[in-house]
């Protein structure tokens, strides 16, 4: 690697660590702070960092689920969330496209759920 750009990239890490406060695993469960991550689909890089990382980080079931009293993987109900992933900016990849995770139940190809509104 040149290094004017191993001293451009290092300058922009050092950048994103002082603009960005730690990654503060409670405070993220709490709602008050969100992972950001950097990758691309299409080139296969930083994938298995966010799938894994989503595996270790967001809250296991069973968990108070507002009109249940536990989610638990064993239900025959399907609950989980959906997060959407931006691919570029090209047109052709700005679908309704998302990934899931399952808390419980089975999801099946072409399988319609819904979004119940959220308890009050």
């Amino acid at each position: 690697m040149p290094e004017d750009l191993k001293a451009r990239l290092d300058e922009d890490v050092e950048l994103v660590r002082q603009g960005l406060p730690l990654f503060d695993l409670a405070t993220y469960r709490e709602g008050h702070q969100s992972p950001v991550f950097f990758g691309s689909a299409l080139k296969n890089f930083g994938v298995a960092e966010l799938l894994g990382s989503a595996g270790e980080i967001c809250a296991q079931p069973p968990q108070p689920a507002g009109h249940r009293p536990r989610v638990k993987p064993s239900d025959e109900d399907v609950t989980g969330f959906v997060f959407k992933v931006q691919a570029n900016m090209d047109p052709n990849h700005r679908g309704p496209g998302g990934l899931p995770r399952l808390a419980s139940g089975k999801f099946r190809r072409n399988m319609k759920l819904n979004s119940p509104a959220p308890a009050r």
